[in-house]
């Protein structure tokens, strides 16, 4: 304990050296907090509450020091509150201007604080067996009626007590024998043309080739993770009480918890940096009140030989990531999103549009595994732009606090049915389309031996959304013949959670229909 005292003493002295010609009655102050709180656990949250009521005790004896300004004088209403609860408002408000002018030291935010939650590391909590409901089910049944009119308008041009599920899939050296299978086009979620337009000249139908090796996957169970949202600071309540911004009294709000909150660099070429402690989402942009504008009139059209190589975006990127001190302890190499290249296979290079920013995209990594976006177009994890022709990073988005709940779901094992939905390039297959609208072309997709990874997994229930992270076969694309320009799918990647397949409607029957594409018919000569 002794030695605790001193540790204390020796930081408020650091902080102001003239303190130490009241060591005495500091001494004599703390020792009678500690005699009237002796059941209180002496943990990071006591010591800082203590740091600061000796804080406040030195500025009563220290009537001479006017020089100094008197924060805590000001800030009556901090004394007796713990400061391991300061809030995000007061925190930059009041601590960060008080840090920068010496006053105080930054503290390190215990895990019982609210700003823990952006602290960069990541936390697994464990909750019961089947904590999230049911992964399959939403807030309202949509019926086959509905899930056809929504199915016409999407078209395909181109720590945890489960196993870990990694450990279950097991190669053999023999190769399985070709099979083949329809479905999965290439471009996901696509908007469906207009009705009253003219159709596209092709469709592309895909046949899913699997050339990989054989496997199996035999656990039971699989972990799910969640990642906790609303962790915004908690109740400002007692605080807001003190402040009124003249305009609006903010003591007449009541259960107030901080939603966004935005920090601006008043500085040319600056950037504003964007809170959200509800989601646990960090996003950076320019300051546009600074930014250094760019003249593009006066500028060429952006060419091939224009566009940096990947070596040079992620240097930029990294430069950037260093300075501004982002943690990337869960993310994995950068890689650059080349998507903008995606329909330019046949396109005259004077035709191409070159776009003025790239991304570079940091994979999100949890437990050694990548995560996929359902639909295995892409990684999921964090993206930073980069103006090619500034050489400027423009935007960071995506970055998120990486907290979660695990729960347990009963996994699927049979291989037949996961190899089945592989083959369709995805849980929903691809429509067909009338021969009379369209000409249907096919290309043939090759896949590789699978592993097991995470797909991320949104659950939709009332105006609530779940992000959900769901162990998955994870079916690399090793080629697609011919090349097709519009096909951008990178993997096939089919979850693990048998509720999840047993939900997806064309298992129990039902068939999206094909486009409803009016028929061409030769246009009614008139006059002679």
């Amino acid at each position: 304990m002794e030695k605790i005292i001193q540790e204390i003493l020796g930081e408020l002295f650091m902080i102001d050296p003239g303190l130490k010609k009241y060591q005495k009655e500091l001494e004599a102050t703390m020792a009678k907090m500690i005699a009237n709180k002796p059941q209180e656990k002496f943990d990071e949250s006591f010591k800082k509450e203590l740091k600061m009521k000796l804080l406040a005790r030195a500025e009563e004896l220290d009537h001479a020091a006017s020089a100094r300004p008197s924060l805590w004088k000001n800030l009556v209403f901090w004394r007796g509150m713990a400061f391991a609860a300061a809030t995000i408002v007061l925190a930059v408000i009041l601590v960060v201007p008080a840090v920068q002018n010496g006053w105080i030291s930054m503290p390190e935010f215990g895990a019982e604080n609210p700003l823990a939650n952006f602290s960069g590391s990541m936390r697994v909590e464990q909750a019961g067996d089947r904590a999230f409901g049911d992964l399959g089910a939403t807030s309202t049944q949509t019926s086959n009626e509905e899930l056809a009119r929504a199915t016409s308008s999407v078209y395909s041009p181109t720590e945890s007590a489960a196993p870990s599920p990694s450990s279950a899939i097991k190669d053999s050296s023999a190769t399985s024998q070709p099979t083949v299978g329809f479905g999965g086009g290439g471009g996901g979620n696509a908007v469906a043309p207009d009705m009253k337009m003219m159709p596209p000249q092709y469709m592309t139908k895909y046949n899913y080739v699997y050339i990989g090796q054989d496997f199996s996957f035999s656990d039971q169970s699989v972990a799910v993770l969640g990642r906790i949202k609303s962790f915004g600071s908690e109740d400002l309540s007692s605080v807001l009480g003190k402040i009124n911004f003249g305009l609006f009294d903010a003591s007449k709000l009541s259960n107030v918890k901080v939603q966004t909150l935005s920090l601006a660099e008043d500085r040319d070429g600056g950037y504003v940096v964007d809170f959200n402690p509800y989601e646990g989402l960090i996003s950076i942009y320019q300051n546009w009140q600074r930014a250094i504008p760019v003249d593009y009139n006066s500028q060429p059209r952006l060419t091939e030989s224009n566009v940096p190589s990947d070596e040079k975006l992620i240097e930029a990127v990294r430069n950037f990531v260093t300075n501004y001190g982002i943690n990337l302890a869960n993310y994995g190499e950068p890689k650059v999103n080349k998507n903008w290249r995606l329909g330019l296979v046949g396109v005259p290079a004077a035709d191409i549009w070159i776009p003025d920013e790239m991304a570079v995209q940091y994979p999100l990594v949890i437990d050694e595994k990548e995560v996929w976006e359902q639909g295995g177009h892409e990684r999921a994890g964090f993206f930073v732009n980069v103006n090619i022709r500034t050489m400027k990073v423009t935007g960071l988005y995506g970055l998120a606090a990486q907290n979660y709940q695990s729960s347990n779901y009963v996994a699927e094992t049979d291989r037949d049915r996961l190899m089945k939905l592989a083959l369709q390039g995805d849980i929903w297959p691809q429509p067909t389309y009338p021969e009379e609208s369209f000409k249907v072309k096919e290309a043939e997709v090759k896949l590789g031996t699978p592993s097991v990874q995470y797909m991320r997994y949104w659950k939709y229930v009332g105006n609530q959304s779940s992000e959900l992270f769901v162990p998955a076969l994870v079916f690399p694309i090793l080629e697609v013949t011919p090349a097709d320009g519009s096909f951008y799918k990178s993997t096939v990647v089919i979850p693990l959670v048998k509720e999840i397949l047993d939900n997806v409607q064309i298992e129990n029957g039902f068939v999206p229909p094909s486009p409803d594409m009016p028929t061409i018919l030769p246009a009614e000569r008139t006059g002679n």
